[in-house]
């Protein structure tokens, strides 16, 4: 009997391939959404010292106040900006997830089939080598009965 072969070996291994992609698609994704949180969380930081700065000194000249304030309010929209694109970047990280999780069914759905054809394949061999030899024992029974009434 010829060895196991999956028939969809073939689509399985393009499953797997789509699986990996998939994986380093996420992985990218995981790596932009923490560098933006990383970014957002130093803009909290220079915003939050520049308040804390701005506010301790006492008759400032104004120029200087108007500059304190333009300065506060530019970090205050990186802050909103940056707040955005982590949103943004953990909504596709979430994608990419999902995705993941729907190529990893694909993938899993493939491996059982070729495992429970594998199996049905190896029980259909048992089977045959099984019906091979009782065949040949009987055979042999036959010519040792035949032998006996020769005798």
């Amino acid at each position: 009997m010829k060895s196991f072969r999956f028939s969809l070996q073939r689509v399985l291994d393009v499953r797997v391939l789509q699986e990996e992609r998939q994986q380093r698609a996420l992985a990218a994704a995981r790596a932009k959404a923490d560098a933006v949180d990383a970014e957002l969380e130093e803009a909290r930081s220079r915003r939050a010292a520049a308040v804390k700065e701005d506010g301790s000194r006492p008759g400032v000249d104004p120029w200087l106040l108007e500059l304190a304030w333009r300065r506060r309010t530019r970090l205050s929209g990186q802050v909103r900006r940056l707040a955005d694109e982590l949103s943004e970047a953990r909504r596709i990280e979430d994608e990419e997830r999902q995705a993941l999780i729907v190529r990893h069914k694909e993938r899993r759905v493939l491996e059982r089939l070729a495992e429970k054809q594998r199996r049905e394949h190896e029980r259909e061999r048992l089977r045959r080598e099984q019906a091979l030899l009782d065949e040949a024992a009987a055979q042999r029974r036959r010519r040792l009965w035949t032998g006996d009434a020769d005798e």
